[in-house]
């Protein structure tokens, strides 16, 4: 009689076993998707803050532009004038400020300090990146090239 309620009770005790493994997998399994959602919805999440922050920094450009233009100022930090139109970047890659290796700034430093420590007049370069904050286009630079290489067309 012991013998059997032994065996009865080894398999309840495997039946409870199996069904908690089966139990243990279907929620592992469960997690794993949900785990997966999760990633998908952040990096989907991080995808439109980049939209939103683009978005705002050509709203804050095209508010400005109807009042006149943005108040640019030699003292302004080079950041701070990026901020207010992205396209400025663009302009000063044309005065070899930024843009590549090379040509490389600090954008702590303010439009004259950039100017003047890479040697580009000052006022070409502020008549340029004004004529972008009024909607105009700005006059396009002609390229200045370190005197080390020099490549000419025969």
């Amino acid at each position: 009689m012991i013998i059997v309620l032994v065996v009865l009770l080894t398999l309840g005790a495997l039946g409870v076993a199996t069904i908690t493994w089966f139990r243990q997998r279907f929620l592992r399994d469960a997690l794993r998707d949900v785990l997966r959602r999760l990633y998908l919805a952040q990096a989907r999440l991080n995808e439109l803050e980049s939209t939103v922050q683009k978005d705002m920094q050509a709203l804050r450009g095209m508010v400005q532009r109807p009042s006149g233009g943005i108040a640019l100022e030699p003292s302004m930090k080079i950041a701070q004038a990026i901020a207010l139109d992205p396209r400025m970047r663009d302009v000063l890659a044309q005065f070899h400020l930024g843009g590549c290796s090379s040509c490389a700034i600090d954008e702590e430093d303010t439009l004259e300090q950039a100017a003047v420590s890479h040697g580009i007049d000052l006022g070409r370069l502020m008549a340029a990146l004004t004529a972008l904050s009024h909607g105009q286009e700005p006059p396009l630079q002609e390229t200045r090239h370190s005197d080390l290489l020099q490549l000419t067309e025969s």
